[in-house]
Order: structure tokens, then sequence, then C-alpha cells
């Protein structure tokens, strides 16, 4: 018991918000099909380096697929977690990123969903750029990327 009391002292410790430091993640995705001009979205994730939270970003539509059991909703559009802890002038980012978009119907008629997803650590210092992800979509050869920018932001 004596130690799960001192494992709940250490947590309830409250943190030196000198060793906080603001981020912000710019976040490039980009999808190439072949014949086709490439999309790119870009977000914008704002993190606390040795801060206590993930931070989440949420973003999309939910779409109807009927089924055997009736309609059920799949959600469709953006999802963003981070987290972030700094070493000296570098900052290593715990970065889960998924796109999703309706894609063209299957020959029953039933929609389909191109998705993208990257579960990445990273390393980098204010200014740097960083290629995380990138590679073909099985099913259609179309291109995806994801590129991150890590800037400190004023405290």
């Amino acid at each position: 018991m004596p130690s799960l009391l001192l494992l709940v002292s250490l947590l309830a410790q409250p943190v030196d918000s000198s060793s906080l430091t603001p981020l912000e993640l710019e976040l490039v995705s980009s999808h190439h099909a072949s014949g086709a001009e490439e999309e790119r979205a870009t977000h914008k994730l704002y993190l606390v380096a040795n801060g206590t939270r993930m931070t989440t970003l949420r973003s999309g539509r939910e779409v109807a697929v009927s089924g055997a059991d009736g309609v059920q909703y799949r959600n469709v559009g953006l999802n963003l977690q981070g987290r972030a802890s700094q070493t000296g002038e570098r900052f290593r980012i715990h970065l889960k990123f998924e796109r999703s978009a309706l894609g063209d119907p299957d020959a029953a008629g039933n929609p389909t969903f191109l998705t993208f997803s990257s579960q990445s650590e990273i390393w980098a210092s204010d200014g740097e750029t960083i290629d995380v992800a990138a590679g073909p979509d099985p099913g259609t050869g179309a291109r995806w990327s994801l590129r991150v920018t890590v800037r400190v932001l004023e405290r």
C-alpha cells in the first residue's frame, strides 16, 4: 500500500510551468492518384511539450452504411493525436494521424473508404520539417504522404 500512496503522491505533483514549451505542429497530408491533381490538406495541432495530456483533433462527418443489421455509421475525415516532450533543444513527438475519405462505390453500390494512417515517434528541432510517412494505396496505387513541421511558440 505505501508504494501506491507514493505513486499517487508523485502523480499529484504540480508541473513546473517553466519546463512547458508550447508547440505548433503543421501537418501536410497529400494524396496523389495517377493522372489526377494532387490533393493536399494542411492541419495544425497545438501541443505543450512536457505537458501531462494528449492533444486530440477530430474533424469530419459520419457516413451511413447499410448492412444486415440495419444502418451503421462510419466516421470519415481527420483524426489527430499528439504528445511531446523536450530534451535540450529537441522535441520527441508521439503522433497518431488518420485521414479517411469516401471512395467510389463498389460493383454492388456499397460505399468504399480510402484511409491513410500513421502512428509515429519523431525527433525534431524548432523549424524542422520531417517526412513522417509515405507510400502507395494497395487498392488504387495512389500515393499518400505526411509531412510535419515543428515550431516553438512564444510563451
